[in-house]
This record gives structure tokens, sequence and C-alpha cells, in this order.
């Protein structure tokens, strides 16, 4: 766009470049269709100072200044974005999509775990293990978080096949978290992925998934702010999940028990 070349090469730009920059910023529709003719006796810069303004900002010429131009003035008739509207309908979105997911082997990999160790990949991932280590300390059930890639490589070398390792990422793509998921499956340890991508590589190495998506807010044209809300979100509804499903499994062992014992009972008193 010719406002982020403008800006890129700025200090460029002499007082006549940046008269020109204030008369076609405020003139845009105007200019887009205008000849350099018309634009040098409207801005009363000369035709050759509107040519080396293009050369400047590493355009051919004058046609070329007019296509970004007419680019510009294009972005800007878009219909402006509700972005509260979208990150709300995100939130709904997966909260529907997640409350109808079937996580019956996710809780049964957690009950049955001997130990469950949580590593986040960086520092908002991190937050979510530890937010979800404390959570789950209200459902009976002790999880160790990974502080760190030093910690974490530890405890793949410690952990076993009756052990739980759930990886929380957002891409699921970085080498170093791939490399940690491959070792994991060597030791034939299982696996959860809690990543913001439904598809990707870390996914395909583990034996179950939850998928958290993320919502973009663009501040500015450099900057960006990415939503992480729903991985909490998704961990509390997984929460709520198992202890539906703990619940479940502990009636059923009860009343296996007293099965055993009654059809016990009834055997001693036949004999």
């Amino acid at each position: 766009m010719l406002s982020e070349l403008i800006i890129k090469y700025y200090d460029n730009l002499n007082q006549n470049d940046l008269y020109l920059c204030q008369f076609i910023g405020e003139h845009k529709k105007e200019c887009v269709d205008m000849t350099i003719e018309e634009m040098a006796e409207k801005s009363h810069i000369s035709r050759s100072s509107i040519l080396r303004f293009a050369k400047k900002l590493s355009l051919k010429g004058y046609s070329e200044l007019r296509v970004y131009l007419k680019m510009d003035v294009q972005r800007e008739q878009l219909p402006e974005r509700d972005v509260l509207a979208e990150v709300c309908d995100d939130y709904h979105r997966a909260i529907n999509e997640f409350r109808t997911k079937d996580c019956m082997e996710i809780c049964r990999m957690i009950y049955e775990a001997d130990r469950i160790f949580l590593y986040g990949t960086g520092g908002m991932q991190e937050a979510v293990a530890k937010e979800m280590q404390r959570k789950f300390l209200y459902a009976g059930k002790c999880m160790y978080n990974c502080d760190g890639q030093g910690a974490f490589e530890q405890t793949i070398a410690l952990a076993n096949k009756n052990d739980l390792v759930i990886m929380i990422s957002l891409s699921g793509e970085s080498e170093s978290t791939l490399a940690y998921a491959k070792q994991i499956k060597m030791k034939n340890i299982p696996l959860i992925a809690i990543t913001k991508m439904k598809a990707n590589k870390l996914v395909r190495l583990s034996d179950e998934s939850i998928y958290a998506g993320t919502s973009v807010i663009n501040a500015s044209m450099d900057r960006h702010y990415e939503t992480s809300v729903l991985y909490l979100i998704l961990t509390e509804i997984l929460l709520v999940k198992y202890i539906i499903y703990k619940e479940k499994r502990e009636k059923e062992n009860s009343s296996a028990i007293l099965k055993e014992k009654t059809e016990e009972s009834i055997s001693s008193k036949m004999e």
C-alpha cells in the first residue's frame, strides 16, 4: 500500500515530498484519476518532482504510484469490520463445538494416568498449563507443570507408558515442539495436544487433541493482538467433562465391587 511505502521510506523524503504526501492524503479519490500533469498543476509540484517522489518510494514511475494509491482507496472503502462481534462469535462457535465434542477418550487417559505432565511451549501457553494444573486439583487429579525446556526434557527422560503428557502449543509446528513429541512417541507415552489449529504436525503425532482457535485483532499495520482466553475456557469445560466422567467411572467401579462381594457372599453360603 502507498501509505506503507511512505512510512518505510520516510527518511528519504524532503519538504516537497512531504507536501505532496499531504496533498495526496487530502485528495486520494481525485488523485486516482489524475494524469501526472493534472497532479502537478493542482498540487503546484513539478512533474519531475512527482516522478522523483515515486522513485524514492521504490516505484517505477507515476503509473505504479497511481496503482498503489488506488489500492489504498479501495482498502479504505471496504466495510468496517465489527471486530467485537467477530471475537464474540468465535467464542460462541468454539464453546458450542467443544461442548458437543466427544472427550471420553481424553477423560479416560487423564483418569487412568499414573502421572500427568503439562508443558506450555510459550509464555501464554505456560499460563494455561498452570491454570489447568490448579483447576484439576478440584477433581482430585494432580498434574505436574514442566516449567521450561530443561524441566520438560528431564520429564520425558523419566516418564513412561503409564503416564500422560499434555502439550499446549499455538501452531504445533515449531521444531523443538515436534522434536519433544517424537521423543514422547518413541517411548510410547500417551500424548494430548492443545493447539489453535485443527491440522498441524503436533496433532498428527498426538493420540488425542483439543482445538482452541484464536482471533486476531489488527491494532495497526504492523501490530496485532491474538486472543487466548479460549484456551482457558476450553480447559475449564474439559474439567467439567472430566468430573462427569470420573463420577461415572467411580459409580461403575462401586457397582462392580458390590456385585463381586454379593456373588462371593452367595457362593460362601451355598458352600
